[in-house]
């Protein structure tokens, strides 16, 4: 029974950890999912929700990329 309670809350830390993402201040970040960007690129910093193993963040400069 406590083996089973450790796994569950180390899976859960695990989704839990891999479903947010910080922009850093000065950068933008786009979201993909099986390679296609879904919505419209973040713009402002702080911490944002994903959809764990499923999206990619990719983090750009704001003065390099225009969208």
């Amino acid at each position: 029974m406590k083996a089973a309670a450790v796994i569950l809350v180390l899976v859960g830390m695990i989704l839990l950890g891999s479903s947010f993402y910080i922009v850093p201040e000065g950068r933008q970040a786009l979201i993909t999912q099986f390679g296609e960007i879904v919505g419209k690129p973040v713009l402002d910093a702080g911490p944002h929700w994903k959809i764990p193993f499923i999206q990619k963040v990719h983090i750009y400069e704001k003065r390099i990329l225009e969208w």
